[in-house]
């Protein structure tokens, strides 16, 4: 747990590119290529994010969002780079909550199982007792 906790410190920004890199490829491909599997699963984010296309593209828009786009998320959809970017930091926040709890219910149950050992350890050798006579 240790280890995924430094990954996630460490390599934060690694993740967010990777995600937007795969959304560029799979839009790079539909503009560039009329592929019906590939349009079929940018449809599928387009209308999973609730965002259409990319904004920032130097590219001129309209084709891509037009086969791709519902026309509710046409007209209000976000830019997908920012959209997915703002998913994956909540995630990743997500994901650090549940990493900490875990590392508390472990070390938690490390300390509990300890007193436990160490205690049926001490009972076994007779060194341990609630009457005064084990004094």
């Amino acid at each position: 747990m240790i280890q995924v906790g430094y990954w996630r410190y460490s390599h934060d920004e690694q993740v967010e590119n990777v995600v937007k890199d795969i959304y560029d490829f799979l839009y790079e491909d539909v503009r560039q290529n009329t592929s019906s599997t590939m349009k079929w699963e940018l449809h599928k984010i387009h209308a999973m994010f609730s965002c259409c296309g990319k904004k920032n593209s130097s590219v001129q828009l309209g084709r891509v969002e037009m086969e791709t786009c519902s026309s509710e998320i046409w007209e209000t959809g976000e830019d997908c780079l920012h959209v997915t970017d703002r998913i994956i930091k909540k995630h990743i926040k997500l994901i650090s909550v549940l990493l900490l709890c875990i590392t508390g219910f472990s070390v938690y149950g490390m300390v509990l199982t300890s007193f436990l050992y160490f205690l049926t350890r001490l009972r076994a050798e007779g060194n341990y007792g609630l009457t005064s006579d084990a004094l």
